[in-house]
């Protein structure tokens, strides 16, 4: 059974209740009595169509999750939210605004509170999250030093009301289970470690062997899992892609912490050459129709990699610090992962 496909959520959601967990939406676990309890947390990031696919399969398995949506799917698919509040899920604000004003807190807090009423038009929501936006130099829950999201209606926000001292926090970011490699933003301190957790067969075999205390926030991304083949394979594709662009960010916050004028001219290549390699992939795929279109993206995108090699090799030299090392690394097995990529679809893709 291959990993982040349906069939294999299902059977993680069969092997927690097995393991004597209840499993809840984020509002009822904030005040549950219940002894070992799950929070199941959606961060609906893309592809709405398949957070209500995965919202059908645990309305027939008789449960209620929580959803999260960004603006975008606010404004955009009212309907798709709708219709998976009718499921009886709980439904919650996915907040990304002090990035999208660039620091601006007076007028991302502005759009915040408009963005929460606009949900609140289409169905109720208790709770809001941060979108992590690696790209971005702004921390979302950075807002809340200045201003109350309660004084704009939330109930709760989860990185502030939760204490992560007695619960575990699992994501699947980066489509792995260790909670660090790839995930910048969406951290929180804790007492547990888990990095010999990547897969799901490896998460399952820690719940057999009740590794995991009482009570876990388990965050799952419902466009990660797919059980169509080629569905699965795109996005296995794209999240080497994405892991390597958070490699590259990684630089350009590295980038930051070095002397003018490396600080912003350099940084700035590394982030436009990282962001190319996505954009071109996904460009690529939206043409995916014309084979020859999708070739030529992916060459784009191969071709935007040695730039952020070659900046990234340009201050290890200057530097000296093995965090440019490390960065490097990633970027050379990320350009043999596109390579073999690019290889496959000029040799077996099918339009």
């Amino acid at each position: 059974m291959r990993d982040f496909s349906l069939l294999k959520y299902q059977l993680l959601l069969e092997e927690l209740l097995a393991a004597g967990y209840s499993l809840l939406p984020v509002v009822e676990f904030l005040c549950t009595d219940a002894k070992k309890a799950v929070a199941l947390r959606h961060d609906v990031d893309l592809h709405i169509d398949r957070a209500l696919t995965m919202a059908r399969i645990e309305y027939d398995l008789r449960l209620q999750t929580t959803y999260y949506f960004r603006k975008k799917d606010i404004v955009n698919n009212p309907d798709a939210i709708k219709e998976i509040a009718a499921l009886g899920h709980e439904t919650g604000y996915h907040y990304e605004n002090l990035s999208e004003y660039k620091g601006d807190a007076e007028a991302a807090y502005s759009d915040f509170c408009d963005s929460l009423h606009t949900l609140r038009t289409i169905t109720w929501a208790d709770g809001v999250c941060a979108h992590g936006s690696p790209l971005s130099k702004f921390k979302n829950t950075d807002l809340w030093d200045r201003y109350s999201y309660r004084t704009a209606g939330a109930a709760y926000e989860l990185s502030r009301d939760i204490r992560y001292d007695n619960v575990c926090y699992l994501s699947d970011t980066g489509r792995r289970w260790d909670c660090g490699t790839f995930n910048f933003r969406d951290r929180v301190a804790q007492p547990w470690q888990f990095q010999h957790i990547k897969t799901t067969d490896d998460l399952i075999k820690a719940l057999r062997e009740n590794l995991f205390p009482d009570k876990i926030l388990l965050n799952v991304h419902p466009q990660r899992w797919n059980d169509r083949a080629w569905r699965w394979f795109i996005e296995l594709v794209g999240q080497w892609v994405k892991n390597g662009v958070k490699r590259g960010v990684g630089g350009c916050h590295l980038c930051m912490k070095v002397p003018h004028p490396d600080k912003y001219e350099t940084g700035d290549q590394i982030r436009r050459s990282s962001q190319s390699i996505k954009d071109n992939i996904v460009e690529g795929y939206g043409r995916r129709r014309y084979k020859a279109d999708f070739v030529k993206f992916l060459t784009y995108c191969y071709a935007s990699l040695p730039e952020a090699e070659s900046q990234s090799e340009f201050l290890y030299e200057l530097h000296q610090k093995k965090e440019w090392k490390l960065i490097i690394q990633r970027l050379n097995l990320l350009g043999s992962k596109l390579y073999k990529f690019r290889e496959y679809v000029i040799k077996k893709w099918k339009t």
